[in-house]
């Protein structure tokens, strides 16, 4: 009886093996592309590049498409979830110029160089608007001059872009009311003091 028992297991599993050939493999469905770019940025003498930006960015989309990372201690990034497009990659930074544009597809593992500023200025000029926002002095420790300065401002206007930098001063030295709201939210701020803070 355990003889036979043996074989009638041996004979279903020889079965079981037989089913399963290769003709199970071709129909089991396909991996899925890869929907993401990943790579290493590294500076001139090949040391890994913590902490900056990679962006990846396409005009191949109904509407621009842009997409930032950043780099872990290694250098090493992923940017994922990316629609099927091709993309143009670059690395940008603290002191940093932009690296040159590497063109790129989802799957693609690149290596990217960073490229250090020509000067201070050209540095600048790259960094985000946060980080000039972050130099606003307001006046005193005033809590509602901020929060007013938060309100009257911020819901409309992305402080710290060269545009607010540079034309907002242009516009109020030379006397312009380009919006009412604008003009009455700067009378409520004190222009002095806002003129002062930026």
């Amino acid at each position: 009886m355990r003889d036979t028992l043996r074989a009638c297991s041996l004979a279903a599993l020889v079965s079981l093996l037989a089913c399963s050939g290769p003709e199970d493999a071709a129909s089991a469905p396909a991996a899925p592309p890869p929907d993401f770019i990943e790579g290493r940025v590294t500076s001139g003498d090949a040391a890994p590049e913590a902490g900056v930006w990679v962006i990846a960015e396409t005009a191949e989309l109904p509407t621009p498409y842009r997409k930032i990372v950043v780099t872990d201690d290694t250098g090493r990034f992923a940017i994922p979830e990316l629609p099927d497009a091709s993309y143009q990659v670059w690395v940008r930074g603290y002191g940093l110029g932009d690296s040159a544009r590497v063109p790129a597809t989802r799957g693609a593992n690149l290596e990217l160089k960073a490229t250090l500023a020509d000067s201070p200025a050209h540095a600048a000029s790259i960094y985000p608007a946060s980080y000039w926002l972050s130099l606003l002095e307001p006046p005193g420790a005033s809590s509602a001059w901020v929060s007013q300065f938060k309100l009257g401002c911020e819901l409309c206007h992305q402080l710290g872009t060269v545009t607010t930098r540079n034309k907002t001063r242009e516009l109020y030295d030379a006397g312009l009311r380009k919006a009412t709201v604008m003009h009455a939210t700067a009378d409520g701020l004190g222009r002095a003091q806002l003129l002062d803070a930026l």
